[in-house]
């Protein structure tokens, strides 16, 4: 998994792939004169340190805000977040290094269709409650969404759209309502600890999708991921502010108020 991570990062760098026909970063600086690609960048180098650890130590990570002893499925969850943090970093070290944006959004799906290989060879997904069968659709459509947009097959940026599309309405979907996401995908009755992970990964998966969605629209890329962190700021303020999650999780306030912090200025510096 990291071997191939780590080709791609070293493929864009070298700017091997043609870049996107529209501009991907905007020219003008941002909020206060800041340039909004210095400011991309050190929010792409944050984000990578937190999505890694997310997803290579989802336990030691939930321990790190304040969560202990998470279940077998919450930490499953928890791993998932990170990978699709991971999937949006893809996104972003590619478009920084002018990858085009149906190489880079395509290029974002390796890691799915790699652990889902894995879930369905291992069948880890269903010792924690996930039915077999999801793990299988997943990854043959994570697959198709791959070959799709890396080939330039299939229409691919209606593909690419479409996929956008898929990404932040089933998270819409997971945020609103987790509980029945999980149950129409064939998970368990799960407790409000679970659901509310849950809605996490409902938030990554909206940002993704917004990402996305944002270049596959023809936005520039700063402004896709000013975007991006908008979607994450909204959930930060609800989850501790308005439906005030966060409390009832137990997690520690000093964490997420870093979060807010760095939400609000990227969103700040990003889009205005």
């Amino acid at each position: 998994m990291l071997r191939a991570l780590l080709l791609i990062a070293a493929t864009a760098s070298a700017g091997a792939f043609k870049p996107a026909a529209a501009p991907v970063l905007r020219l003008r600086g941002g909020l206060g004169g800041v340039d909004t690609t210095t400011a991309a960048k050190a929010l792409s180098y944050l984000t990578s340190a937190n999505a890694g650890y997310m997803a290579l130590a989802p336990k030691e990570a939930a321990g790190m805000y304040g969560m202990s002893d998470p279940t077998p499925m919450q930490e499953w969850m928890l791993e998932n977040c990170g990978w699709m943090m991971v999937t949006q970093m893809i996104i972003s070290w590619c478009s920084l290094n002018g990858v085009g944006y149906l190489t880079a959004t395509g290029y974002s799906y390796l890691p799915w269709v790699i652990l889902g290989v894995q879930n369905v060879l291992t069948k880890r997904a269903t010792t924690v409650g996930a039915p077999e069968w999801t793990q299988m659709f997943f990854t043959a459509l994570n697959a198709f969404f791959f070959y799709s947009l890396t080939q330039n097959a299939f229409n691919a940026p209606t593909v690419a759209k479409v996929a956008a599309g898929w990404n932040a309405l089933n998270g819409l979907f997971a945020y609103a309502a987790p509980k029945t996401f999980g149950s129409n995908w064939g998970l368990a009755e799960m407790d409000d600890m679970t659901a509310n992970i849950f809605k996490f990964f409902g938030a990554c998966l909206v940002s993704t999708g917004v990402l996305a969605g944002g270049l596959a629209m023809g936005k520039d890329f700063t402004t896709s991921l000013g975007y991006t962190w908008a979607v994450y700021l909204l959930s930060a303020i609800d989850s501790n502010f308005i439906s005030k999650t966060i409390d009832e999780m137990g997690l520690d306030k000093g964490p997420q108020y870093f979060w807010l912090a760095i939400q609000v200025a990227a969103v700040a510096v990003l889009l205005f």
